[in-house]
């Protein structure tokens, strides 16, 4: 990495993560394959791409809230509604971890309820 050009904004700021977190969460829905090209090597190693598709697909809308994130941490946490294609729910706190890309874009490491 040079030091040529400053970032124009740190890609871990809290305004950052939490954009990401709300885009990243509607796109698993639209675009489940999209939304995993967006994931890293943390949860790629837990789940493939089939199955990504195929998780995402049980699902007829996703929610966030009391998203938790600080400036200059690769972690946040945030309540998860899920919300299955019968109409029944699942909601609970998750906690996410990030990583930059190299271009420095986020990139969603891994996601754990906890």
């Amino acid at each position: 990495m040079t030091d040529e050009a400053p970032a124009p904004a740190d890609p871990l700021s809290a305004a950052n993560i939490t954009a990401f977190l709300q885009d990243y969460h509607r796109q698993v829905l639209t675009d489940p394959r999209a939304a995993y090209a967006r994931t890293g090597p943390t949860l790629r190693a837990n789940i493939s791409e089939d199955n990504y598709v195929g998780y995402w697909s049980d699902f007829s809308d996703v929610r966030l809230s009391d998203i938790q994130a600080v400036d200059g941490r690769n972690t946040a946490t945030a309540v998860m509604e899920l919300v299955y294609a019968s109409g029944t729910s699942e909601t609970g706190p998750h906690e996410f971890t990030f990583i930059v890309g190299d271009g420095g874009q986020l990139i969603l490491d891994s996601d754990f309820a906890v």
